[in-house]
């Protein structure tokens, strides 16, 4: 079946399927960067809608009859993938964050450059972190699992058939957070707890050779043993991510069915 051949319900049902799905794609890691032109996310977009509108439960939906409903239902359908979106980009405002937290702790807080991506000032470590794991989310597949989300998402909350559950707003306010937090201890526990190590040692030796500038010796000491530890741990950063992202996409149903 080609778009020619849809009637005009059809053709309805198919601007709500390509709605939901743009909203993941305004939204979601990699595929919402402010960097991704404007006419790969409209032509994604269009081209997983087609493939999936076969496939996705219409019968008995009665589509709105007039313009101020159908807008309506679209405004709705963007939502539910806007959603998913959001709920995905969590883990790389912990990223973010965790970068923050470091260069907190190197002394490199004023030293901000712009962020391409979100056209913000942003950490050098934390946009550092936010490279590294946008390249984890792709090597784990993570786009796949994005797309098969908003595709099985139609099973589960059929076209027009959003109904957001009491607890759907107490997760995303507390859940949401409560990652962020976690996922920013975590990647940024290895380098701050070394320089609180190496800001002991250095008051052991301030003890004992005060006639030392310690001031000036700690700024060069710390930003050179937490660059070095920084990248030493980019495993730990991969194992660490990669369990997120495994909890994330174990927790999508979960949401889905928060939103049915």
């Amino acid at each position: 079946m080609s778009l020619y051949d849809l009637t005009l319900r059809e053709f309805l049902l198919f601007l709500l399927v390509l709605f939901r799905v743009s909203g993941l794609m305004m939204l979601a890691p990699f595929f919402g960067a402010a960097t991704t032109p404007g006419q790969v996310k409209v032509g994604l977009s269009l081209l997983i809608a087609i493939l999936v509108f076969p496939i996705v439960p219409t019968q008995g939906l009665v589509v709105p009859e007039n313009v101020g409903a159908f807008v309506l239902a679209v405004a709705v359908e963007t939502g539910v993938g806007a959603i998913i979106g959001f709920v995905a980009s969590v883990f790389f405002v912990g990223v973010q964050l965790a970068g923050l937290l470091v260069d907190q702790e190197l002394g490199l807080t004023l030293a901000n450059i712009i962020d391409p991506v979100t056209n913000e000032q942003a950490s050098i470590i934390g946009q550092l972190k936010f490279f590294l794991a946008t390249l984890f989310f792709l090597a784990l597949d993570g786009h796949h699992q994005l797309l098969t989300a908003v595709t099985g998402s139609f099973d589960e909350i059929p076209l027009l058939g959003l109904s957001l559950q009491e607890g759907f707003y107490r997760a995303v306010t507390d859940r949401q957070v409560q990652e962020i937090l976690e996922a920013a201890v975590r990647i940024a526990a290895p380098t701050v707890v070394a320089l609180m190590l190496v800001t002991i040692g250095l008051g052991f030796v301030a003890r004992i050779a005060p006639e030392m500038n310690i001031f000036v010796l700690a700024f060069s000491v710390r930003l050179f043993i937490g660059l070095g530890i920084v990248m030493v741990s980019i495993p730990v950063f991969a194992y660490v991510f990669e369990k997120d992202l495994s909890r994330f996409f174990g927790a999508m149903p979960e949401w889905i069915r928060l939103m049915r």
